[in-house]
């Protein structure tokens, strides 16, 4: 058999499993991420913070379903701010890990704003980066725990955060 042949029948036997393994797994996607997304609420309605605000929810594995590894791994959602929504993308677009999170949420002065409402930067006062929340919702102090066990939508109440 010719050696051009030769190298096609073994290019083949080796594209074929990897595309069809690639075809079934749903590929792109890993076979233990989830896709969450859900709305940020106040007291049952869309949560809408000051307009010189940006907000940021950032979701940090607790436990993981084997017990290691992502313990402490922080994803942060991207919020859009005019619906009130968010999607946690993960690390590669593709979701999170199933596990428990304590989902933080923080809330800063936009440097637009920032920088107009302290023309002269005084060493004492408030700083860009505090959150304005005063780390209610903060990554080591938020009372919002949630279990992602599933594809799907999470509310998340500020006023109730036990859900």
């Amino acid at each position: 058999m010719p050696l051009p042949i030769r190298r096609y029948r073994l290019a083949l036997a080796l594209i074929i499993p990897i595309a069809t393994s690639c075809f079934f797994s749903g590929c792109g996607r890993s076979g233990n991420t989830l896709r969450v997304y859900g709305k940020l609420q106040k007291g049952g309605a869309k949560y809408v913070p000051p307009t010189d605000q940006l907000v940021g929810i950032t979701f940090v594995m607790l436990e993981g379903p084997d017990k290691q590894a992502h313990v402490g791994d922080q994803y942060r959602a991207e919020y859009d701010l005019a619906e009130g929504t968010f999607n946690v993308p993960g690390s590669d677009g593709a979701g999170i890990p199933p596990g428990k999170y304590r989902v933080a949420v923080t809330q800063k002065i936009k440097r637009e704003a920032f920088d107009l409402g302290n023309p002269k930067r005084k060493k004492k006062g408030p700083d860009r980066e505090d959150d304005t929340l005063k780390d209610r919702y903060g990554f080591d102090s938020s009372p919002i725990v949630r279990e992602v066990k599933r594809d799907g939508e999470l509310v998340i109440d500020l006023d109730t955060p036990a859900g």
